[in-house]
């Protein structure tokens, strides 16, 4: 539904709460579904502008995990090891602070 764009169908699955500006936002989804909500509390979209830069995924139990995208994944990989993971879903440019 995401990808699709289809909004009906991503608020029939999830309680959907956007903030930021077009150039820095967040979008938090949270499930509907008792079942998913079981094991998932939310999952974050973090981008500027058109690109989507990171996604957040916090289980109920254990340590979120987080997956870096376009950007943010190609300065994780210029900063190797230094990296500022978290940094990098929310500012370009910020991989070895």
């Amino acid at each position: 539904a995401l990808l699709a764009g289809d909004a009906a169908a991503l608020e029939r699955d999830y309680r959907i709460e956007a903030s930021g500006s077009r150039q820095d936002w967040t979008l938090v989804l949270r499930p509907r579904q008792a079942a998913l909500a079981a094991s998932v509390s939310d999952i974050t979209l973090r981008g500027r502008g058109a690109e989507l830069r990171c996604i957040e995924t916090r289980p109920v139990d254990g340590a979120l995990q987080r997956t870096l995208l376009a950007g943010a994944a190609r300065e994780a990989i210029q900063a190797g090891d230094a990296a500022d993971h978290e940094a990098l879903c929310r500012e370009p440019g910020a991989a070895a602070r």
